[in-house]
């Protein structure tokens, strides 16, 4: 039986910050909690690019991150440092 179909695999998590979690993602949809707040979002990119938007349904609010950068180093400026910067000023 493979991850994908298997019901005992945890989902992937990654966490943000001290204040947040992405938690449940498959398909390319991941949930987003942060501050108490649960953003749904997806991520993309090819090469060079990276983006994101996630949406709060209870506040109706959308957001999208689009960089012109992409790789390790850049995955962790963005979930570390990009989007707790912009949640907390929400």
């Amino acid at each position: 039986m493979n991850g994908r179909n298997d019901p005992a695999t945890e989902s992937m998590t990654v966490p943000i910050e001290n204040n947040g979690i992405i938690s449940e993602y498959g398909y390319g949809i991941m949930k987003l909690t942060y501050n108490e707040q649960e953003y749904i979002g997806h991520t993309g990119g090819s090469l060079k690019y990276q983006s994101m938007v996630f949406y709060n349904t209870e506040k109706n609010i959308s957001i999208s991150i689009l960089t012109n950068c992409s790789g390790s180093y850049f995955n962790n400026v963005f979930f570390q440092e990009l989007i707790p910067a912009i949640l907390d000023e929400l």
